[in-house]
């Protein structure tokens, strides 16, 4: 899913952005709450995260 155009952008650097935040969240989730799945909590907060990527990066 990460690598979907729809789902991260287009752009190496948009995607960049994109994956850091999706894995720097997993790895909080997977470290503090270890119940939730933390692939999907990942690929959520970057998914709302990408409004505001598609304003800032261009």
């Amino acid at each position: 899913m990460l690598i979907e155009p729809k789902t991260s952008g287009f752009g190496m650097l948009r995607g960049f952005v994109f994956g850091s935040i999706a894995g720097v969240i997993s790895f909080l989730v997977f470290t503090f709450f270890p119940v939730y799945d933390y692939f999907v909590v990942g690929l959520f907060a970057a998914n709302m995260c990408n409004p505001f990527l598609n304003k800032i990066i261009k």
